[in-house]
């Protein structure tokens, strides 16, 4: 059949294609290394594959200037080139999630062997010629050598789809999108050409996939941070999770500027920019050698990745920063006062989560009071306590496994028990029982406090329901109200739905509110104040007379009852004007009808001195200790209220 029957438009549309490919391709240098390093395989076999698979059309019809055995070492190279995308795509998907430094030379020489066996199958067709040859100006190819070609690209592909969806997190979708567009494709047009073999759709169809696989990679402005002109926070995330996924020990050297605040003030911020830009990402560089290990993580904090390789400088290179950064630096002619924290973090010894890094990155507290300061192994072991409550917290509000404790409050003009507080309490076989208080402060810290109050309160009025409270003759609970739950402007109506669901009235739940609160007196927060007070709940002013409250909110929140602080209570029976301030004060909330609680109540003494002043409730050691609710309900039930008078 004569060469014209071949249509090689199809060829040359992906050849202008593969043209512009390359302008865009080259105009995107500065995309990661091993972006460029498997794209441009990708891109130079598929164009060499295209001139190719046109040539070849002309040579079959001229077999004066291309003698068979050159046209069939044309083809076999040809097949060679069509058949290397799928393979580099799957070293692109391996490199992509990191997984490429798992895997020794075995892994490699096996992954390969598809591969070999299609070169090692061309180079005996020299001989044999049992895979394609020609006659009358054709190419006549063997169907047993298409099906192996198409169950090559088919291994290739299923490995590639199976990265891709199996390490997802590295890529966004529109990547792993385009990935299983590209790899599909190149499947599906083995089967257009063998069964359409005189028009070449293949190499046409390849360059529009590499086109949208192209686009779907990063652009510069996707990576950099323009302020720094370094990798910004979300590249270091996707390193992060490659190198999580290559399974093999790296540092990272946090390094926090940390009153930069500060120094926008003074000098601007544009100022401040150039220095970033100009000067202390360029020093960074000199010490790390490579500017695509330095990430500007927002916030002001810098992320440098050693790797595994180099991990022995990690230690040296902080040393480097800690002497430079001593100094002043200099700039523009100024003495620039920098305030930095440095510190180490080795991967995954310390941390094994991007989450966890990038809340480690986050919460590194400023430094304000040294020129300089190192995270100490302290900090780290706090922080990996926190992100494990963190993660307890969670898990027992899904599993809805969280207990409250009780601690008795005792009435001391009925002389009996008038309720209770409820505390949270976690218990881990590795931290042991975790309090109320470092509970509430990981939630607070993390952003779940909404999900742990809601909880509580469920949990809450379960108890104050129950036939067994009931029975005791239980009046009502006191809760805990942190200040970032009053900044939830929802939550009164919230907790009054929970409420009424367990058919209580909100006269029943007493709210406990820092005295710190007062001191924000912002209007969201008293705006959620004012409401529960209109809801009916009572709200109880905790630890008074240790912050600085501003008295009118005693009369303009609504307080029922004010809770003095455990050292006013101390300090009053041993101190004789410490004993006149309780008086008083004491006198003045009472004219003003509001109940006196004290806490730390833990000796009979000062629970006789508490009640002799006029105080109304009492809490402490010496009336009952935490319990969980069985023992709480049988402390009820047991209690000699006459033997506590």
């Amino acid at each position: 059949m004569p060469v014209l029957d071949y249509n090689i438009h199809y060829d040359i549309a992906a050849f202008v294609l593969y043209v512009l490919l390359a302008y865009f391709f080259y105009s995107r240098k500065d995309l990661s290394a091993f972006q460029n390093r498997f794209f441009s395989g990708i891109f130079f076999t598929s164009i060499i594959a295209t001139i190719l698979d046109a040539s070849v059309c002309f040579m079959l019809n001229d077999k004066f200037w291309f003698p068979d055995d050159f046209t069939t070492f044309v083809i076999s190279l040809y097949f060679l080139l069509r058949n290397l995308m799928p393979y580099f795509l799957f070293l692109y998907a391996l490199a992509a999630t990191g997984r490429m430094t798992v895997h020794g030379k075995p892994f490699f020489i096996l992954i390969s062997l598809p591969l070999s066996l299609d070169f090692i199958a061309l180079l005996q067709n020299a001989i044999t010629k049992n895979i394609f040859f020609m006659q009358e100006g054709n190419c006549y190819k063997s169907k047993y050598y298409m099906a192996l070609l198409i169950a090559s690209m088919t291994v290739y592909g299923a490995l590639t789809i199976y990265l891709v969806t199996r390490y997802r997190n590295s890529f966004s979708d529109t990547q792993s999108s385009s990935n299983i567009f590209v790899i599909l494709s190149c499947i599906a047009l083995c089967f257009v050409k063998y069964y359409f073999i005189y028009i070449k759709l293949e190499m046409f169809f390849r360059a529009i996939a590499l086109h949208i696989f192209l686009f779907s990679m990063e652009n510069k402005t996707d990576v950099i941070n323009p302020n720094s002109n370094v990798y910004n926070r979300k590249t270091f995330e996707k390193q992060t999770i490659r190198m999580l996924n290559s399974k093999r020990p790296y540092t990272v050297i946090i390094v926090k500027l940390s009153n930069i605040r500060e120094l926008i003030s003074i000098f601007g911020i544009d100022f401040i920019n150039r220095l970033l830009t100009r000067d202390i990402t360029n020093y960074f560089e000199t010490v790390v050698f490579d500017r695509k290990n330095i990430y500007d993580c927002n916030h002001y904090t810098f992320a440098i990745i050693i790797d595994e390789k180099h991990s022995s400088r990690a230690k040296d290179i902080a040393e480097t920063f800690h002497e430079k950064l001593t100094r002043d630096w200099i700039y523009d002619n100024l003495s620039i006062p920098l305030s930095v924290t440095i510190g180490i973090i080795n991967i995954p010894l310390d941390l094994n989560t991007l989450d966890s890094m990038m809340q480690f990155i986050d919460t590194t507290e400023e430094n304000h009071h040294y020129k300089i300061a190192v995270l100490k192994d302290s900090r780290l072991n706090l922080f990996k306590r926190e992100t494990k409550i963190l993660s307890l917290i969670k898990q027992s509000i899904e599993k809805k496994t969280i207990k409250l404790v009780f601690t008795p409050v005792w009435d001391c003009d009925r002389k009996t028990f008038h309720g209770a507080e409820a505390f949270v309490q976690i218990e881990d076989s590795e931290l042991g029982i975790i309090s109320d208080e470092e509970i509430t402060s990981v939630a607070e810290k993390y952003g779940i406090i909404r999900e742990l109050g809601i909880f509580v309160m469920h949990e809450a009025c379960k108890f104050t329901t129950s036939p067994k409270a009931k029975k005791e003759g239980f009046s009502g609970l006191v809760i805990n109200l942190s200040i970032s739950q009053c900044l939830q402007r929802d939550l009164p109506f919230i907790f009054k739905e929970i409420v009424n669901s367990y058919g209580l009235h909100t006269e029943r739940i007493y709210f406990d509110i820092k005295e710190t609160f007062t001191i924000m007196n912002t209007p969201s927060a008293l705006h959620t104040i004012r409401n529960l007070w209109d809801l009916g709940f009572f709200l109880a002013l905790d630890d008074y007379g240790i912050g600085n409250t501003d008295i009118t909110s005693l009369f303009t929140i609504g307080f029922r009852t004010v809770k003095f602080a455990p050292s006013i209570l101390k300090k009053a029976k041993n101190s004789e004007p410490a004993r006149i301030f309780l008086n008083h004060t004491i006198a003045m909330l009472k004219e003003m009808n509001i109940d006196i609680a004290m806490n730390g109540v833990d000796t009979k003494e000062l629970k006789a001195f508490s009640e002799k002043a006029g105080v109304n409730f009492c809490e402490g050691a010496y009336l009952g200790k935490l319990l969980p609710e069985d023992k709480f309900i049988e402390f009820l039930h047991n209690a000699n209220f006459s033997s506590n008078t």
